[in-house]
């Protein structure tokens, strides 16, 4: 997993990579196929070769991780994962 250091030090995508991790923020664990009806559904529809190599992108850079076959944002899955984390030894309420 990508630390928050790696995550912060990404420039902000635009263009369809923006709207993929937007995507994947509002829906975690969509999968390859979900995320490319998705983006047709918000006009920016691409072939499907195109979303696969965007999603292969954005994993090599660390902004999504790929879990059990669903996508997710990589930053929004580590808060996740450090707030059950916390939840768990009882340090929040």
């Amino acid at each position: 997993m990508p630390t928050d250091r790696q995550i912060a030090d990404h420039p902000m995508p635009t263009g369809i990579s923006a709207v993929v991790l937007r995507l994947l923020r509002e829906r975690p664990g969509m999968t390859r196929d979900d995320l490319h009806a998705a983006l047709a559904d918000t006009g920016f529809a691409r072939e499907r070769s195109t979303v696969l190599a965007r999603v292969s992108r954005l994993k090599r850079k660390g902004a999504i991780e790929e879990r059990g076959g669903g996508l997710f944002d990589a930053k929004q899955l580590a808060e996740a994962i450090i707030a059950a984390a916390q939840h768990q030894r009882g340090d929040t309420p």
